[in-house]
């Protein structure tokens, strides 16, 4: 069995965020659309995440809610609640406000689109980044539009930190979901500095995030699985 403080680090020490990473890969049909995901680590569901886009005047709404327990022995050794708000407009973030509570401790970061930039504030600081960052929500749908390979910058955001990473876009693959296979078109993001794998993401042919994977620094991996719309 590991040590509690074990699973704290792991916990905290994921690469791009632990909750924001999978959901749809295309818009959504019709006025809005809600996806929900479970979390597992070991096999073993530690949390769930619900993602709901909605068509306003302004552009394309995106609420993120997201929730990590992580037992030792029925005790209850790590907590996560993750919400978020998001404005899209033409594929480019407009706003995004997040609140993460990790345990007893609370993180906000806030982006704001400027002129030539993403302003980025968290608790501690205010930087800026691209323009085109991709926030690890992976709510940038036009992301998935991508043939062959690209750089980008991710903007962590549970705490508005940027990675410099570089995307794969695969071909089709088949992709075991409970027994059944299902086509999907396959994606990977690496990091620029080292090369190590960070993510990997399996999108059907309706534009829907079926499966996500995510590695962390400790090289344990998480998964997002599509649970129902």
């Amino acid at each position: 069995m590991r040590k509690p403080s074990r699973i704290l680090v792991f916990s905290l020490s994921l690469v791009g965020g632990l909750y924001l990473l999978p959901v749809s890969a295309g818009l959504p049909a019709g006025m809005s659309s809600d996806y929900e995901y479970s979390i597992f680590r070991n096999d073993r569901e530690i949390g769930r995440h619900i993602v709901r886009f909605e068509e306003t005047s302004d552009g394309i709404k995106v609420d993120i809610e997201a929730q990590i327990r992580i037992k030792v022995a029925f005790i209850t050794v790590f907590r996560l609640n993750h919400n978020a708000s998001e404005l899209w407009q033409g594929g480019q973030l407009v706003t995004m406000s997040a609140l993460t509570k990790r345990n007893s401790k609370k993180a906000h970061v806030e982006v704001t689109a400027r002129p030539g930039h993403l302003e980025v504030k968290t608790d501690k600081d205010v930087t800026s980044a691209p323009l085109d960052s991709v926030p690890t929500s992976f709510t940038k749908t036009n992301l998935w539009e991508t043939v062959g390979d690209r750089p980008l910058v991710l903007l962590d955001t549970l705490t508005g930190q940027q990675q410099p990473s570089d995307f794969r876009a695969g071909g089709l693959v088949g992709l075991d979901l409970d027994g059944r296979t299902v086509d999907a078109r396959y994606y990977s993001i690496t990091r620029r500095d080292t090369g190590a794998l960070t993510h990997e993401f399996w999108v059907d042919e309706a534009g829907n995030m079926m499966q996500t994977h995510l590695m962390t620094k400790d090289d344990q991996s998480i998964y997002y699985r599509f649970s129902g719309i």
